[in-house]
């Protein structure tokens, strides 16, 4: 029950104050309802291949939150070397460095941190990784016209 009240305190807090180019869709149940399951739309970072674009994420909450991670997956395709074809992020506070001090408004921000920085070297699609490593240009080019095909 602890969780719940967590989840709807951030929920109040990411509603009152959202991150920046970041809206709050659907909430599993309404107001009143289990607030464990949230859909996003994320704009795309500014000076990125991905701006214009509208991303739709989802987030699902455990029962252990916030002593485990929630799951946020984009359901909108992106050309990232960090997120795979089926949404998921490739970031270590979805894995070892979860902490419950971290809240979803801290992890949208790090997220896009990362669509603004791609780490290569810790990818989950290999190909794209390959591509941001040796030709920057195709890259963009590629992530824009999946951008421009998917998100706009």
């Amino acid at each position: 029950m602890a969780s719940i009240r967590r989840i709807r305190k951030e929920l109040t807090e990411f509603q009152n104050d959202p991150p920046q180019d970041c809206q709050i869709g659907e909430i599993s149940g309404g107001d009143a309802g289990d607030p464990t399951h949230w859909d996003l739309t994320l704009v795309g970072p500014k000076e990125t291949p991905y701006t214009g674009g509208l991303f739709s994420l989802t987030v699902d909450f455990p029962a252990e939150y916030p002593f485990k991670p929630p799951s946020i997956i984009f359901k909108t395709p992106i050309y990232h070397p960090n997120i795979d074809r089926n949404g998921k992020i490739c970031l270590d506070i979805f894995k070892d460095n979860w902490s419950p001090a971290l809240k979803v408004k801290n992890c949208i921000l790090i997220i896009t941190l990362l669509l603004m920085d791609p780490n290569p070297d810790d990818f989950l699609e290999e190909e794209i990784a390959s591509v941001y490593k040796k030709d920057r240009n195709q890259f963009q080019i590629n992530a824009t016209e999946s951008t421009k095909k998917y998100a706009i």
